[in-house]
């Protein structure tokens, strides 16, 4: 497959955050020239608890990588398990035992 211009990265970022958006989350979506890295240390600064992180190959791969506060490591997810993972933390199921 082709390299994948900027512009594609950046159109699925954009879909990510309009159905993130749908359920309910807090979403920034951040397009800029700056390094992805540089990116990544402003949101850790800030004590973001969820980074998603999209590129040329998330972009390919209709996925994201993820990245949590606290965890070191990233984490390659589907966009639908991520929905699902953001809507089960706001409506927990809790068992009466």
């Amino acid at each position: 497959m082709g390299k994948v211009s900027s512009k594609k990265s950046a159109d699925w970022a954009e879909v990510i955050s309009r159905r993130l958006k749908q359920i309910g989350a807090r979403v920034e979506l951040h397009v800029s020239d700056r390094t992805i890295a540089k990116k990544i240390r402003e949101l850790s600064v800030r004590k973001i608890p969820l980074i998603a992180v999209v590129g040329e190959k998330e972009a390919i791969n209709q996925s994201l990588n993820l990245r949590r506060l606290g965890i070191v490591g990233q984490q390659e997810i589907q966009l639908a398990e991520l929905e699902a993972e953001l809507v089960n933390l706001r409506n927990p199921i809790y068992s009466m035992g």
